[in-house]
């Protein structure tokens, strides 16, 4: 019993680790996939604009499967700026390197901007309630410092040092919220708040 269920979870591994390798096979023919890959990336990238996307996009090769009748499936994701479209790709059917045949599932209309804006004045820029900006400039404060110290290869500050991180942040961006709501100069608001959090860190290390 157990050796069937070795051998059946052996075979699907080996199985799996067919489909991803990077030659397609066939019976009686292997098929290089890396330029029918870059073929197939340039032949989409040349009618972005035909297939009703804009040049923000981009393709990456995921399989490459022949079959008896000498033709390769070539199959392509979505890219946005770098970020995979969920769902969004592209199969190429090709014979002798030419397309014959495209089965699009791109998906259109996708507006992405990959670089995270959560702090408290993106937040009041958005019309979002005082409470749910003041929490965004918190998360975006903590965890800021929880990638730098996984980065670092550290266990994160904020789960080891036992001081009041979450508070501080919370503070400094309710003092930053209330002198936006009192008319003062954003510039003297952040640094204010800044320095605000950066003496109440101060002053819980100093016990």
């Amino acid at each position: 019993m157990r050796s069937s269920l070795a051998f059946r979870l052996i075979a699907s591994a080996g199985i799996a680790s067919a489909l991803s390798v990077i030659y397609a096979q066939d019976a009686g023919r292997t098929v290089d996939a890396e330029p029918l890959g870059s073929h197939a990336r340039q032949h989409l990238q040349a009618r972005v604009f035909d297939l009703g996307l804009d040049s923000s996009h981009d393709f990456a090769l995921r399989t490459v499967l022949s079959d008896e009748l000498g033709e390769d499936h070539i199959r392509m994701d979505q890219f946005v700026q770098g970020v995979k479209v969920f769902g969004g790709e592209a199969i190429l059917h090709m014979r002798n390197g030419e397309v014959r045949d495209t089965t699009d599932a791109l998906v259109r209309n996708v507006r992405l901007n990959p670089t995270p804006t959560l702090g408290v004045s993106e937040a009041l820029a958005a019309d979002m309630p005082l409470f749910i900006a003041s929490m965004m400039g918190v998360i975006t404060g903590i965890f800021g410092g929880v990638l730098r110290d996984i980065v670092c290869n550290e266990i994160p500050m904020v789960l080891r040092d036992g001081k009041p991180y979450a508070i501080c942040a919370f503070a400094g961006c309710w003092a930053y919220l209330l002198m936006q709501k009192s008319g003062i100069s954003p510039d003297f608001s952040l640094w204010s708040s800044a320095l605000l959090i950066t003496a109440l860190r101060l002053a819980t290390w100093a016990k």
